[in-house]
Order: structure tokens, then C-alpha cells, then sequence
């Protein structure tokens, strides 16, 4: 199994984002219109420190779409490597004279387990031989929440703190104060249960 493949990146435009400028104003109480580019600019840092297979969760937030290859078929399922999954855009493979080939979406389905998603072969499904080459399978999906209301709450309460974290907090040092850090670790505690897990 190789390293899955981002093919459609997701947008980090302002009405895809899990909250918004004023959510985020409303929480830090700042009603200023004049820090909005800023304000954006860190909602977009936070999600981007969540969002996808190298963020803190493992999880895709906002809509993209994956290829996960391997060099032959599974044994009966195939674990996709991150959640939610929203859709098999299709599974294709390099038959024995190395042509593309697509496999009929009645011969799989899709299911989402403690782990997360999986593709469940049918019994009655015939794989057909693969090309030998490392990418002889290939199955692309849509991943990420089908829009932001459909995002955990906790999750974007999570990205509110950070927001306002790196607010009130623009600056690594601060020359000639004292400044005192407090932990939160309540802000943690409300993604922990959605981290993906390693199995």
C-alpha cells in the first residue's frame, strides 16, 4: 500500500471554513470589522492545523478527494486512511495487459466501522487479475463533512479557543513583560474524541 494522494485539495475560502468572522468576533468580543482579514487568516491556520491525514486530527474537515493506491487487491476489504468518507468516486485497476479498468460500483460498498471507513468487496464480486506495478489498484473518494453544519460542534469550539489564542497571542516573545501562561486543557478534551485512532 502506498501513500494516499491528495488529487482536489480543499478550498479554505471563507464559507467553507467550520466557523465564521463573526462567530469568531462573538467569541473573542471583539466587533471591530477592521481585524476581519486577520480574523480569517487565523481561522484558516487553525483548520489547516486540524484538517486532513497530517492534521492534529486525522480527519478531513472540509471537502477533498483522495486516491489510495496499492499493487494488487485486498483480501475481501480495503481501509481507507481517513474520515469521514462521503463517497467511492470510483476503483480502477491495470488489467494483465496493464489497460485501465474500472470495477463495477454494484460489486463493493462502502461502510464506516469504530476505525473508520472501509471498502466491503462483494462475495459474489470477481477481481480480476492486476498488471504488476505499484499502482495496479486505484480507488479516489470525496472525504470531509458535507458542509459546516454538518461539523462537530466540539470541534469548531476547539477552533474558536485557537482563534482566540493566537489573537490575543500574535507574537512568540514579548520583550520587557512578564506574561503568565495558562493551560487550557479543556480545549483539547473537546477534539480528543474524534482524533483518529491508530489501530
Amino acid at each position: 500500500m502506498l501513500a494516499p494522494i491528495i488529487t482536489e485539495p480543499p478550498a479554505y475560502e471563507m464559507d467553507k471554513l467550520p466557523v465564521t468572522i463573526e462567530e469568531a468576533k462573538l467569541h473573542m468580543r471583539n466587533l471591530s470589522d477592521a481585524e476581519n482579514p486577520t480574523i480569517y487568516t487565523m481561522i484558516k491556520a487553525a483548520t489547516m492545523h486540524l484538517d486532513g491525514i497530517n492534521g492534529v486530527l486525522g480527519v478531513a474537515l472540509l471537502q477533498q478527494t483522495w486516491k489510495l493506491v496499492a499493487p494488487d487487491w485486498p483480501c475481501g476489504s480495503l481501509r481507507l486512511p481517513i474520515a469521514p468518507v462521503r463517497t467511492i468516486d470510483s476503483i480502477k485497476y491495470f488489467d494483465s495487459s496493464n489497460s485501465e479498468q474500472t470495477i463495477d460500483p454494484l460489486s463493493y460498498d462502502l461502510f464506516e466501522d469504530v476505525i473508520g471507513p472501509i471498502v466491503v468487496f462483494k462475495p459474489t464480486a470477481i477481481l480480476p487479475a492486476a498488471y504488476v506495478r505499484p499502482d495496479a489498484i486505484q480507488v479516489t473518494f470525496a472525504a470531509g463533512y458535507e458542509n459546516r453544519a454538518a461539523i462537530p460542534t466540539p470541534i469548531k469550539q476547539h477552533i474558536l479557543e485557537l482563534v482566540a489564542n493566537m489573537f490575543e497571542n500574535r507574537e512568540k516573545t514579548v520583550v520587557g513583560q512578564s506574561i503568565n501562561v495558562i493551560s487550557l486543557p479543556n480545549a483539547d478534551m473537546l477534539i480528543a474524541s474524534y482524533r483518529r485512532r491508530a489501530f
